[in-house]
């Protein structure tokens, strides 16, 4: 009797084991369909646009290139003659929060835990996480081997663009750190959704926006539409799971035309 009783409760413990399995695996496939869906709709948005989608682009560009007229003016004044992201100060924190490789790390790390333990919340803060910070990055590098922007640091000017190139050292626009702080931030921002986890969120980007200039590696403009680009891949990205979760069917972000300018709304829950 007492071995037909072990026999049972090894059988009982050998289908649970294989039910979580397959409903981990079942998870995984699933939530990697979404990321290449979404991936899908970030990287052909372009073509897609509205009207909407238009104005807010246009107005990141065009602001953007009006900052260029500014970019050495401020470097003169924010700026302290170095040309490295770790100088062995304070400003080391916030280069590490905005490298690719840490926040990579970090993100999938999230995602394996809540897998393995199946906890829904950290496994989708992982993934939004993960995707947040790939669509931009990938944007990111595209743009800068592009543009091939020489770095405040060559003192050749802010209006220097070489044309194709790989070199890291002419990829000043838009700044990779900057974009990769802000996606990474305002997923957790908006994914807690209060208002002290966007002061805190948003406020450490925000030391990373400031920490490219101050060690003389990229100018203004690359820091402002990098941190434009991070925020609107992060909020395109949480736009993508409330369709999911059905929450919400229009952007975040409108812009509307008016007798006086432009109705600018944010929408932030």
């Amino acid at each position: 009797m007492r071995k037909l009783l072990l026999t049972f409760l090894l059988f009982a413990a050998t289908l649970n084991a294989q039910e979580a399995i397959i409903n981990r695996a079942d998870n995984f496939y699933k939530e990697l369909s979404w990321f290449l869906g979404d991936g899908y709709h970030w990287f052909i948005a372009p073509v897609r646009f509205t009207t909407n989608d238009w104005l807010i682009t246009g107005g990141v560009i065009g602001g953007t290139f009006l900052t260029f007229s500014a970019d050495e003016e401020i470097q003169k004044r924010v700026s302290r003659k170095v040309n490295k992201s770790f100088n062995g100060d304070f400003w080391d924190w916030p280069a590490r929060y905005g490298m690719f490789e840490y926040q990579n790390i970090a993100s999938l790390s999230m995602y394996g835990i809540g897998l393995i333990i199946d906890h829904k919340d950290t496994r989708d803060l992982g993934r939004l996480l993960f995707t947040s910070i790939t669509f931009a990055e990938f944007t990111v590098m595209g743009i800068r081997m592009l543009l091939a922007r020489e770095r405040p640091f060559s003192e050749l000017g802010a209006w220097e663009f070489k044309g194709f190139r790989l070199d890291n050292g002419v990829q000043s626009f838009p700044s990779g750190h900057v974009t990769v702080a802000f996606a990474f931030s305002t997923i957790l921002a908006e994914f807690y959704g209060t208002t002290w986890s966007r002061i805190g969120f948003y406020g450490a980007a925000a030391l990373v926006w400031y920490a490219r200039m101050y060690n003389n590696l990229h100018w203004f403009s690359d820091v402002t539409f990098g941190a434009a680009l991070g925020i609107g891949s992060g909020l395109f990205v949480m736009y993508r799971e409330n369709l999911r979760l059905g929450k919400n069917k229009e952007l975040p972000v409108s812009i509307t035309p008016t007798f006086n300018g432009l109705n600018i709304r944010v929408a932030l829950n």
